[in-house]
């Protein structure tokens, strides 16, 4: 009995503890208890240290060198959606026997990391959720590849999607998310068909790294630091300039842009950036939503959060049409 008693008494603080958290993180951050869980977690796990300085970065790249010489490999997960592996640079993420939608999913990591298992869980459940079918493009990563190496593998994605006559989106976190605003300047330079919707979650859109707004953010941003970022941007860029539309679509022409759609927290260091590129978007005539996660980090539609749930909940609604 005491020890039955002395369990309960410690159910009892913790289910205190996390009801005070989650009146504090509605109060202070105006976001769920679980979102700034995942916060702390993200500053204490190395997430946040791992490219502290130029030094780390450079480091990092050395490191991925060698990693890249052995393709990536795809995790085994518990998948509901199915899943599957046609070639060596790309993974499928089939909602159902008969989809509905297609969606190219580029994932972030600044280019120079891989996939990470959060990547492939949201498209799985992006999948399931939208009906859709999901394709993931491993593309080639700096610092042994660049920009150059990568857009011909997005291209021939996109162009047979495109030839199927059914809604085609285009989507990308983080790094990815640059990545796909930039590919779909890259469609208006060719004059080739914009997909139905664009969809970028905390797009990195100046790898130059020149806003004077970063520093503020740092401070509440656990992942991601202005001069590690820029190491890796100029990796990725190779020999093009750093304000190429190609890898910086801040600086790019937008007219042509589909129906687009960004998510953005605003404990984030690109969330100046992504706000001046709205208004941008805006000004060049773009029918551009812009949602912003209070209180959230980078990326965070991919974390299990309560926000999450209900932003992709929105996504769906927007591949769908709804």
């Amino acid at each position: 009995m005491k020890a039955l008693r002395i369990t309960i008494s410690i159910l009892l603080i913790l289910v205190a503890l996390f009801a005070l958290l989650t009146a504090a993180s509605y109060m202070i951050w105006h976001r769920s208890a679980m979102a700034t869980l995942v916060e702390q977690y993200l500053w204490v796990s190395g997430q946040s240290g791992k490219h502290a300085s130029v030094e780390n970065a450079e480091e990092h790249l050395a490191v991925r060198a060698e990693e890249e010489k052995e393709l990536w490999a795809l995790p085994d997960l518990k998948y509901k959606s199915t899943v599957t592996q046609p070639e060596d640079r790309l993974v499928v993420f089939s909602g159902s026997e008969e989809t509905d939608n297609s969606i190219i999913y580029i994932h972030g990591g600044a280019y120079v990391d891989e996939a990470t298992k959060y990547h492939l869980k949201f498209c799985d459940k992006l999948a399931r959720s939208a009906n859709a079918t999901v394709y993931f493009p491993v593309y080639p990563l700096a610092p042994d590849a660049t920009w150059e190496d990568a857009y011909p593998l997005i291209e021939r994605i996109y162009i047979d999607e495109m030839s199927k006559c059914r809604p085609v989106t285009v989507m990308g976190d983080s790094a990815g998310g640059g990545f796909s605003a930039a590919f779909c300047e890259y469609l208006g330079q060719k004059g080739l068909t914009q997909p139905d919707h664009l969809i970028l979650l905390s797009p990195w859109l100046d790898i130059s790294m020149e806003s004077s707004d970063y520093a503020s953010y740092e401070k509440t941003d656990p992942m991601l630091a202005a001069d590690t970022l820029v190491v890796f941007g100029r990796s990725w860029a190779g020999d093009l300039d750093a304000k190429d539309y190609r890898v910086s679509p801040m600086y790019g022409d937008v007219s042509a842009f589909p129906e687009t759609t960004i998510l953005v927290g605003t404990r984030e260091i690109f969330y100046p950036d992504v706000t001046q590129f709205q208004e941008k978007l805006l000004d060049a005539g773009v029918n551009s939503t812009l949602i912003v996660g209070e209180g959230l980090n980078h990326v965070f539609p991919i974390y299990s959060i309560p926000e999450a749930k209900d932003m992709l909940t929105v996504i769906t609604d927007v591949i769908r049409g709804n």
